[in-house]
């Protein structure tokens, strides 16, 4: 990206002197630009030097810096080429000539493209082959504003040399000092007693200094020696030797350290390295330092392909020291995530992980959305779309954390989906789906699984409403294996299935405060009907009760996967109304209410014991099913409100039920008030309550925080709360977290004698705006819906 020196020699023939004053430069090096280059790509990713207390005689234009997130450089193929820049031209209010020698005196300008040089004095002599320039120096461009006192360029050997330079970088809204800046012929130049800041002149409050810095843009890369880093003229951090990129090229170096502490693991360090192995590869490797644990390395390898990318990440902790009976003392994880495009119809998908033990992310995962993790992928598919087949073929061995007994293993599991328009019928439709799948596991009966569903039906759709009537047949074939010798179980099932979907659609034009709106009336009423078939001799593969909501109502099986298909004789009624705006058509408010009525008792369950039909999440002789309600409404582009109902009439009680609102008039202010209450199959009561925000509270200061409770055990799962300070150049977090981690089962509750323990403690990050920042805080953007960190350290 940095643009070769020309050849200087080329200036002797390249000078004409004319009548009005003015020298013109058909060509001339790009010294300049190189200047330029190198200094914009280098100080935005490391910590590093300090400016010097002199005070700068040429004052620069200020501006504060943009928030920018620090990004680890993106890995692509395509490298960007440089432009060229165009004709120089320099003009002065005298030019006096004498031989070979012209000397310029008074408003001497040089320009080329958007590149601007001006001084009171410049000097060309083509015989002893240099050009200087000096007194009040000022450079100009799109990207940086430099001034100093004098500029020498050597033509014999393509040296420039300039002398006490004080730059403005404009994008990164940098500015800095160099000692002595020398710049070679093929573009490489090296600073002395280099320093920078984003701070403003009159208020410095961090600055970066280091003895010497040598940019190579043929290798898009730099490096500096002695690099400090001060705070308050204050040294905090010194780095013997550092790389950094000095073009958009990737390269090798070490990236910015974070620091944190838990009651967990206690002080931590990481110090991420990353590697730029080519332009398609790169890795970032992380050691851990856990004060309570020991050390932990973090790798992680990125790759991309013409048709492929994907990462592979590896974590390995070498002996534990608060290891207990129930962790080994070496931990480790491995994940890798692959996605292959074959062409548009055809792609591939791997995503495997492993753990060393259950405890894992419980341990090391630093938060409490990690800490609540319950399974772990290990997949990989290919899947094949066009406009009438979706195909999918799978193979998994995923591991459920904390349960002897994980799900089973497809070995593997081959889905269909199609739908044709039948021609000759006019609007009738005709779906054929179904999967072929072999589930295996230990010690369990296993099944080779063959489902047949075809269906067909003939929408009829106007502006009033629709009657969608549909006929399916539900075909399954099981070949199951007991393991402990007892003869195969074998099952053949096949089902009708007879639906039919109408509703009506009603509206009407409202207003309020002056301003349009429509609102709609949507009564939906839903048949179903599928007769009871024996399905306790088969073996629950992949099934489970769905939750219950409003949309469930209108769905022809109450169960997910094949291994059991709910009978039903039921009509379900339900009415949504909807306001929308009239002008945008969007949606301010959906509120959908109903219930289904049983018209024959239920029989099929979830239990695989003959004789017993009654499931311990389900209700199988009720007459109706709970009164269900969904509110979803956006008072304005601030407010949002959402809640969700379920009411047991035979019980008068309600059996779930949830409320979330949100206040956001920006992206730095939200406000988050949420409930939830659930009744489960035990019949414990759980209820919690749920409140978070974050608000600017004067031009610089911020608060934030969290408390989350389960009110049923009077019980804190996690609070935090924290302050920002937020000025010009630098920004400073101050949190302080604690939260509940249990050990969960594969239903998502806490294991029966796990009271679990809290973590977490204070933690605080320094932001130099411009540069870097200092410590994490993904944890806030978990923990607060709709939190905006804008100085977050994102990753890949």
């Amino acid at each position: 990206m940095i643009t070769r020196l020309n050849n200087l020699k080329k200036i002797r023939k390249a000078v004409q002197f004319t009548p009005a004053c003015q020298i013109k430069v058909d060509s001339i090096p790009n010294t300049y630009r190189s200047v330029l280059f190198g200094i914009v790509f280098f100080p935005g990713l490391f910590l590093t030097s300090t400016l010097s207390a002199m005070e700068n005689p040429y004052p620069l234009p200020y501006q504060c810096p943009v928030n920018k997130s620090q990004r680890t450089p993106g890995i692509s193929i395509v490298e960007k080429k440089s432009q060229p820049l165009g004709k120089l031209e320099a003009s002065a209010e005298h030019i006096k000539r004498n031989g070979k020698k012209a000397i310029l005196d008074g408003e001497v300008k040089i320009s080329q493209g958007d590149m601007t040089i001006t001084a009171k004095n410049a000097t060309i002599d083509r015989d002893k082959q240099f050009l200087e320039a000096k007194n009040g120096l000022r450079f100009q461009s799109s990207q940086i504003a430099i001034g100093s006192d004098y500029l020498k360029i050597d033509l014999d050997n393509n040296i420039i040399n300039i002398k006490d330079a004080f730059y403005q970088l404009k994008e990164q809204s940098l500015r800095g000092k160099a000692g002595e800046l020398q710049i070679s012929g093929k573009g490489k130049f090296s600073m002395e007693d280099a320093s920078f800041s984003s701070c403003p002149p009159d208020h410095e409050v961090w600055a970066v200094k280091a003895d010497k810095i040598i940019i190579d843009p043929e290798k898009g890369r730099g490096e500096a020696r002695n690099m400090t880093l001060r705070i308050q003229d204050i040294p905090i951090i010194y780095l013997p030797y550092i790389q950094f990129p000095a073009s958009d090229k990737r390269i090798s170096g070490l990236l910015v350290p974070t620091f944190g502490s838990s009651s967990q693991n206690g002080q931590e360090i990481a110090i991420p390295y990353y590697w730029n192995i080519a332009p398609n590869y790169d890795a970032t490797i992380t050691p851990r330092y856990l004060s309570d644990r020991g050390i932990q390395f973090i790798n992680e390898f990125r790759y991309l392909g013409d048709n492929s990318q994907g990462v592979v990440t590896a974590e390995y902790l070498n002996g534990d020291d608060k290891a207990t009976a129930s962790t080994p003392k070496d931990r480790y994880r491995f994940r890798l995530k692959h996605l292959s495009q074959f062409n548009q119809n055809w792609k591939a998908n791997i995503d495997y992980e492993a753990i060393s033990d259950d405890n894992y992310f419980f341990d090391l995962g630093g938060d409490l959305s990690s800490s609540s993790i319950i399974e772990i992928n290990r997949q990989a598919s290919v899947e094949f779309n066009d406009d009438n087949w979706h195909i999918r073929a799978i193979t998994s061995s995923d591991q459920t954390l904390n349960t002897l007994e994980g799900p089973y293993r497809r070995l593997p599991q081959i889905q269909w989906q199609s739908q044709f328009p039948i021609s000759s019928l006019a609007k009738t439709q005709f779906n054929f789906n179904g999967e072929l799948a072999a589930f295996d596991r230990d010690n369990a009966i296993t099944a080779n699984r063959l489902v047949i569903e075809p269906a067909i039906s003939y929408p009829l759709d106007w502006l009033a409403g629709y009657i969608h009537p549909k006929l399916k047949y539900n075909y399954r074939n099981y070949r199951q294996k007991d393991p402990v010798g007892v003869a195969g179980i074998d099952k053949t099932i096949s089902t009708p299935i007879v639906s039919v979907d109408t509703g009506a659609y009603l509206e009407r034009n409202i207003r309020y405060n002056d301003k349009k709106y429509l609102q709609t009336l949507e009564p939906r009423l839903y048949y179903l009907y599928v007769p009871a078939r024996e399905q306790q001799q088969i073996q629950l593969y992949d099934s489970f009760l769905k939750t219950v909501s409003y949309q469930q109502l209108f769905q022809d099986n109450r169960y997910s996967g094949y291994d059991r298909l709910g009978d039903a004789n039921q009509i379900s009624l339900g009415v949504n109304t909807r306001i929308l705006e009239s002008d945008t058509g969007e949606e301010i408010l959906s509120f959908g209410i109903g219930q289904a009525y049983f018209l024959t008792k239920r029989k099929v369950s979830l239990q695989s014991v003959p004789g017993n039909i009654f499931n311990v999440n389900e209700d199988l002789q009720a007459n109706t099913s709970p009164l269900l309600a969904d509110l979803i409404m956006n008072i304005s582009k601030s407010w949002r409100i959402n809640a969700t109902f379920e009411w047991q009439p035979d019980t008068n009680r309600t059996k779930s039920s949830s409320f979330r609102f949100q206040y956001q008039p920006n992206e730095l202010n939200v406000v988050n008030l949420g409930h939830r209450r659930r009744i489960i199959a035990s019949g414990e009561n759980i209820e919690q309550l749920d409140f978070s925000f974050s608000w600017k509270i004067h031009r610089n200061w911020r608060l934030i925080g969290r408390w989350y409770q389960d009110i049923t055990n009077n019980k804190n799962i996690e609070t935090l709360f924290g302050a920002e300070y937020d000025s010009c150049c630098w920004a400073i977090r101050i949190v302080n977290r604690r939260y509940l981690s249990v050990p969960l089962s594969p239903t998502g509750f806490p294991i029966p004698g796990s009271s679990g323990n809290y973590n977490g403690g204070p933690s605080i990050q320094f932001v130099l705006k411009g540069l870097s920042s200092l410590g994490g805080s993904s944890y806030l953007g978990n923990s607060i819906s709709g939190y905006r960190d804008p100085y977050e350290v994102i990753g890949h």
